[in-house]
């Protein structure tokens, strides 16, 4: 699990850490509504549910978030990964380019 959250400092967000950085966002939208004249919070909490709409009919459908989803992709390839082994970093390099990750790619080869 501490390689894991290493791998993840190095290779950027974990699903998990993404759903956070959602949900803290998410709050912190909340806070600025709270803030807004009645009119104001009222139209915003109009685009708010519209918009939530939107993406549960986009999840009812099969359409995918697709930074979750290349968040997602890394993740799992990082997890069968030995960092102590070159040619574990070698054949991730080369899955992650396949998967058109080619930043992540390069960064396992250094």
């Amino acid at each position: 699990m501490a390689e894991t959250n290493i791998v993840a400092g190095l290779f950027g967000l974990t699903p998990e850490m993404y759903g956070q950085q959602q949900r803290t966002s998410a709050l912190a939208e909340g806070i600025r509504l709270a803030q807004l004249s009645p009119d104001a919070a009222g139209a915003a909490m109009t685009y708010a549910g519209a918009r939530g709409l939107g993406g549960a009919i986009a999840g009812a459908l099969g359409v995918e978030d697709p930074q979750l989803q290349r968040i997602t992709q890394q993740s799992q390839l990082l997890q069968s990964l030995d960092l102590r082994d070159p040619k574990s970093l070698e054949a991730a390099a080369i899955e992650a380019n396949r998967m058109g990750n080619t930043p992540l790619a390069f960064k396992l080869l250094e």
